[in-house]
């Protein structure tokens, strides 16, 4: 019997290079677009109060990328990259949700 290796074999290690690859160019690409975004809510300042918060929530989408990233590269330390990550959620979730209210 012949044994098949495909690129993606995981005992070989490639599969993970492969995985950091893409995930580090999904990362890069979230950052700038997340930063672009950012950047013409502040040119672009026009409405203060409302702006102020959907800035907070594009912030979102870098910070998850990071830590998906960065979980993907210390699987061991994921934890330390989760807690800050949350604590973020949870206070542009409740900004968000206060803002709704009133």
């Amino acid at each position: 019997m012949v044994k098949s290796v495909s690129y993606f074999d995981v005992e070989s290690g490639k599969a993970h290079v492969v995985a950091w690859i893409a995930a580090g160019v999904a990362t890069l690409l979230t950052c700038v677009l997340s930063s672009i975004q950012v950047a013409f809510h502040l040119r672009n300042y026009h409405l203060p109060r409302r702006q102020r918060y959907v800035i907070r929530i594009l912030w979102m989408a870098p910070i998850y990328a990071l830590d998906s990233f960065l979980s993907l590269l210390f699987i061991e330390r994921s934890i330390y990259f989760d807690v800050p990550r949350d604590c973020y959620e949870s206070y542009v979730t409740y900004f968000f949700l206060s803002r709704r209210k009133r």
